[in-house]
């Protein structure tokens, strides 16, 4: 939900806000956070790599809105297909390439330390201008608040 409430805010404020987006999957394999004793996302480690994958083919976007619109298809294993058959212009051998690659669990790993650093509770969380705002916000509330703080 609170994609979808924040995928208009990008387009009303083009050059007003900045969406920095940082992997913290709800899953003990590839989130280093000591309170999250298990998965509470059974595909979440998968997914945030494929996400992590389509990035470096400048295909986030893509995947964001991809891998949150279908969560429900997700299978083990198969997250990518899945993604490679909705976005066919991935190329899926370097997405499943790079999905192997250490070095991408270890991005999702520094992700997930940063927020431990900003002491995440919960996904979504949001910061504006360095104030924690947990969960998920209707648009129009996003609007107020970043009118707000614009002072607009």
């Amino acid at each position: 939900m609170a994609a979808n409430a924040v995928h208009p805010l990008l387009k009303r404020y083009p050059n007003d806000i900045k969406f920095a987006f940082l992997n913290f999957p709800l899953a003990a394999e590839c989130n280093v956070d000591p309170k999250l004793k298990h998965t509470m996302h059974e595909f979440a480690c998968e997914a945030a790599t494929v996400a992590v994958c389509a990035q470096q083919q400048g295909k986030f976007a893509e995947a964001y809105e991809t891998l949150f619109e279908n969560q429900k298809d997700f299978q083990a294993g198969k997250i990518a297909d899945l993604f490679a058959e909705k976005v066919p212009s991935v190329d899926t051998a370097k997405l499943k390439d790079c999905m192997k690659l250490p070095s991408t669990l270890e991005k999702i790993k520094n992700d997930s330390t940063i927020g431990v650093k900003l002491n995440i509770q919960s996904t979504p969380t949001f910061f504006i201008n360095g104030k924690k705002l947990e969960g998920g916000l209707p648009t129009n509330l996003w609007i107020e608040i970043i009118d707000r703080t614009l002072k607009k």
